[in-house]
């Protein structure tokens, strides 16, 4: 039982090391994407975390919709 213990958490360990390198990988691509844009003049306002990701442009109900208005029903 001890020896499946110690299996499972060496395997989780490397698992975790693995996803520790991965993550380190993404941050050095990110800040050197984020470097190359200020470099080439886009500003730190851009660069902002509320700036729209992938699919946040699709627009809401809510978005288009009037508020309070009638709701649309064909007759």
């Amino acid at each position: 039982m001890e020896k499946k213990l110690e299996d499972l958490v060496s395997y989780l360990k490397t698992k975790i090391e693995k996803r520790e390198k991965e993550l380190d990988h993404i941050r050095k691509e990110l800040e050197s994407q984020i470097m190359f844009q200020i470099e080439n003049g886009r500003s730190l306002d851009h660069l902002s975390q509320t700036e729209p990701t992938l699919g946040d442009d699709i627009p809401k109900a809510c978005d288009v919709a009037p508020e309070g208005g009638p709701s649309f029903r064909p007759t």
